[in-house]
């Protein structure tokens, strides 16, 4: 079964291709899985059966060497990190705001749900509410192809229309939308503080002098923040777009492995 745990793990077993950087570990000591994950509350168990059910769909394999057994992901475990995650690899999408993607769906109430379900659909693309029934997207970027093909494979044909509009259409400045719907400013503190918080664990764990309080405390931050990177991870649309030069998923990927080697590391010298 396919669980959060085992998404976790296989997350952090593609590290090297994920953040694109060279000299990472290319296996996981098995040990270290239990420290990694313990934010999670799982038991030793828990990890161990989620490890057994990514071994059994050969999303990964096991390594024994002298000092221990150790983790890596298989081609099939890699392909399926990489298409989950794809949006923290892709160079950022700037856009201008100057047109936009407009869809309009009107689904009647006895069909409440396929409404839902297309509503969930959107939002997780990146399109945002503008007002009922009608979500926007910003037009004229890398995504446009790849959006309107995404969305012509829906599976709710007839039940919504996709136009192009332009940001004369709203008698509104289109950086306007941008800040009100996407609250990009937002976003960008929040991607800055998870790095700043990364940084200051891996300093602190990197530290020879620490005492036995100090290291654990250290590894608990270090566990908390690379949760609460992932889960950030969890919640990206599956196109993201920029409205200036921010701190993107891509930088912060890359700075969840760092934190994660570091990590691994440290419980594997202590």
């Amino acid at each position: 079964m396919y669980t959060r745990i085992s998404e976790y793990l296989l997350f952090i077993l593609a590290k090297e291709k994920l953040s694109a950087s060279m000299g990472g570990l290319l296996f996981l000591p098995y040990q270290s899985l239990y420290q990694i994950t313990s934010p999670y509350g799982y038991h030793e168990s828990s990890v161990r059966h989620a490890v057994n059910d990514l071994e059994r769909e050969k999303l990964l394999e096991k390594l024994s060497r002298e000092d221990g057994l150790y983790l890596t992901i298989t081609k099939k475990g890699l392909h399926r990190v990489q298409d989950r995650y794809k949006r923290i690899l892709i160079e950022p999408v700037l856009v201008d705001g100057q047109s936009w993607w407009q869809v309009i769906f009107d689904v009647p109430e006895s069909k409440r749900e396929i409404r839902d379900q297309l509503r969930n659909y959107l939002i997780g693309l990146g399109f945002k509410l503008w007002q009922d029934s009608v979500y926007l997207f910003p037009a004229e970027s890398a995504y446009d192809s790849i959006l309107k093909k995404t969305l012509q494979q829906s599976p709710w044909p007839g039940y919504f229309y996709l136009l192009k509009i332009s940001e004369i259409a709203f008698g509104i400045n289109g950086r306007l939308i941008s800040q009100h719907l996407w609250n990009s400013g937002v976003e960008l503190a929040d991607q800055n503080r998870l790095i700043e918080e990364a940084d200051e664990s891996i300093e602190i764990l990197k530290k020879k002098a620490l005492n036995t309080n100090q290291r654990n405390a250290a590894i608990k931050k270090a566990q908390l923040t690379a949760k609460e990177i992932f889960r950030y991870f969890e919640k990206l649309p599956e196109f993201p777009v920029y409205f200036s030069a921010q701190t993107t998923p891509e930088k912060l990927g890359k700075k969840f492995f760092t934190l994660i080697n570091v990590l691994s590391s440290t419980v594997d010298n202590g």
